[in-house]
């Protein structure tokens, strides 16, 4: 839940001022316990996986024949699973050139896949 309210928040620009609570256990004394912090404050971790993610398509292409590197330059890039976020499009997209699409449906891609697949 809260990668995907960061996400979220930090591709609408609207993670400044908004704060976000996190529930878990205390690591020092066991108990349960709440946590209120700035949803900006989380933007470099956000940032820097979303740029590992597009850093890792990039390494991905260069490695993708020809053939194929013509299909994904027309198409662009489909994300799929609950880690596709606008987010990571948008770095995607800015750091590649591509466009960069989330599935619909994006939590259940990869189960549909495979039942088409086995189907």
């Amino acid at each position: 839940r809260l990668k995907r309210e960061l996400a979220e928040l930090l591709a609408s620009g609207e993670a400044d001022g908004t704060e976000i609570e996190i529930k878990g256990r205390n690591l020092a004394n066991g108990k349960p316990a709440a946590l209120t912090l700035g949803a900006a404050e989380f933007r470099p971790v956000v940032t820097r996986h979303a740029r590992q993610v597009a850093d890792l398509v990039r390494q991905l292409l260069n490695e993708t024949p020809p053939q194929l590197s013509h299909d994904i330059c027309d198409s662009g890039v489909v994300l799929t699973g609950g880690s596709a976020f606008a987010l990571i499009a948008q770095t995607i997209s800015a750091e590649t050139g591509l466009s960069a699409l989330i599935a619909d449906g994006k939590e259940h891609s990869v189960t549909r896949g495979l039942a088409a697949m086995l189907g």
